[in-house]
């Protein structure tokens, strides 16, 4: 599978990006990454969030 986020800073991706990727808002994409237990990271007013959960997030709901 290939996804095609842009990393910053290493292994994070921008908030804005996986957002767009699932089509959420800002509630639906914190209750998700939440329950789906996806790290993030707050820098000021930006959030990242960690690329390899959300590529095991998709992996592992493969049908």
């Amino acid at each position: 599978m290939e996804i095609n986020f842009t990393r910053h800073f290493g292994d994070w991706v921008p908030k804005s990006e996986v957002q767009n990727f699932f089509k959420y808002g800002n509630t639906t994409m914190t209750a998700f990454a939440e329950k789906n237990e996806i790290r993030k990271t707050k820098v000021g007013n930006r959030v990242f969030y960690k690329y390899e959960d959300i590529v095991a997030l998709l992996e592992n709901n493969i049908e």
